[in-house]
């Protein structure tokens, strides 16, 4: 044999890099999907895969790449409503919910948000027709998207900061 490890990574290299690991355009087979419900988009992926891995790991939700720190600028309350492909709640008109990415995760086998709520310290599990009262605030300027909302979706955004489930009770 000749060429040793050397010539065998490279082989390896070369074979690997003749097919793309991620297309885009075209139809997008099971193939060239993410493994695991969970599969994430980077936050700058485009394309058709990327749209449907951000799909699987978040569901219905429009989410944004951060955190919450603290504080919030106001509140909203209502019932939450959780589409197959929108989250929203009716507050003198219907808005969809913005979610940070640090603290929130879908739960698809469940059809749940699991939301942790940091100026709290308790993590909240929100279903369809929970009723919650949403600090926050409305979204003012183009944040980094991990999951866009669905064009369908109400086009007033709120970006939840911290939640009081069942107000009142």
């Amino acid at each position: 044999m000749t060429g040793g490890p050397a010539a065998i990574i490279c082989l390896a290299l070369v074979a690997c890099s003749a097919t793309p690991a991620h297309p885009t355009e075209g139809p997008i087979s099971s193939s060239q999907m993410p493994e695991g419900p969970f599969a994430v988009a980077s936050p700058d992926a485009s394309g058709p895969t990327a749209r449907i891995q951000s799909q699987q790991a978040w569901g219905p939700l429009a989410v944004i790449d951060a955190s919450v720190s603290g504080g919030d600028w106001g509140g909203i309350a209502g019932t939450l409503d959780i589409s197959d492909i929108c989250v929203t709640v009716d507050d003198l008109g219907p808005k969809t919910l913005i979610w940070p990415s640090g603290q929130t995760t879908w739960s698809p086998d469940h059809q749940a948000i699991a939301y942790d709520d940091v100026l709290s310290g308790t993590r909240q599990e929100l279903r369809d027709g929970t009723q919650a009262l949403f600090g926050g605030n409305e979204l003012t300027e183009e944040p980094s998207w991990l999951a866009k909302p669905d064009p369908s979706c109400p086009g007033e955004y709120w970006v939840v900061t911290n939640i009081v489930s069942n107000p009142g009770s």
